[in-house]
């Protein structure tokens, strides 16, 4: 569907930008199912699966098109990150007593 990064309508000719030879681009604010499983790192069939039982990030339809905010991402991972951490902690909180308890290992 055309071009991901697209030059800034109405951009003044002369601008900071173009005298350094840059031009100014819009980043996408939504992706397809393939762009943002890209982006993850996923397949495309993982991220449908994650989206299909509940456990990936929210999408936007606009009719069959479904499409996926880069802010969604960014955010579902962050999130995905704090949860799996919180349970590592309570899983291993026995290992964060400290030395003491080696001590009665190694004796």
């Amino acid at each position: 569907m055309g071009t991901h990064n697209q030059a800034v309508p109405g951009a003044a000719k002369g601008s900071e930008g173009e005298k350094n030879g840059q031009e100014q681009t819009l980043q996408p604010l939504l992706l397809t199912i393939s762009q943002a499983a890209s982006y993850l790192g996923l397949s495309r069939a993982k991220l449908y699966a994650l989206i299909a039982q509940g456990d990936g990030p929210p999408v936007v339809r606009f009719g069959r098109s479904v499409r996926i905010s880069i802010a969604s991402l960014n955010t579902w991972v962050r999130h995905r990150e704090e949860q799996q951490n919180a349970e590592k902690g309570q899983k291993y909180r026995g290992f964060e007593e400290g030395p003491g308890d080696l001590s009665r290992i190694t004796s």
